[in-house]
């Protein structure tokens, strides 16, 4: 009887062992990037005006060229006009997560240049040529960092 019970476990590792790489393989496709795509969206809630883009690198392997369509903020009144945001780029992680950092400075006048904000864009690829994440707003100085905070987004390559 022992036997018989070795025979069958054996057996169902067998079918797991020969399972399992078709299974490792679908996990793998279900969180990663589209190659060379450019992705769109939007954060979610009460900012869905604010858009998210960037693009997938030929290989899969980063992200580059982000834009957040204006710098998010979390308290009344409007960012400063003619701040530039600009990201670093960011390498995909093995699970499809990517972290780029980035800033909002002054475009024009003797403040020219100056951080008026971080920003960190974290997201994570997923299925049906999604990826969503969250964007964090870091403001520092007096009365100015009431107005950080973070909203999540959502993207779809295009």
């Amino acid at each position: 009887m022992a036997g018989a019970v070795a025979k069958r476990v054996r057996g169902g590792l067998s079918v797991l062992v020969l399972c399992l790489p078709g299974l490792l393989a679908a996990a793998a496709f279900a969180d990663s990037a589209v190659r060379g795509a450019s992705y769109r969206g939007a954060l979610t809630g009460s900012r869905s005006a604010i858009h998210v883009s960037f693009r997938v690198n030929s290989s899969g392997t980063a992200v580059s060229g982000i834009i957040v369509s204006v710098l998010p903020l979390y308290c009344p009144g409007k960012p400063p006009p003619n701040a530039r945001i600009s990201f670093s780029g960011a390498p995909i992680g093995a699970h499809g997560t990517f972290t780029a950092v980035g800033a909002d400075k002054i475009g024009v006048g003797p403040l020219k240049g100056s951080v008026i904000a971080k920003l960190k864009l974290s997201g994570t690829f997923g299925a049906n040529r999604g990826e969503s994440g969250v964007i964090t707003t870091t403001l520092s100085g007096g009365s100015a960092a009431r107005c950080s905070g973070h909203s999540s987004y959502r993207t779809k390559a295009s």
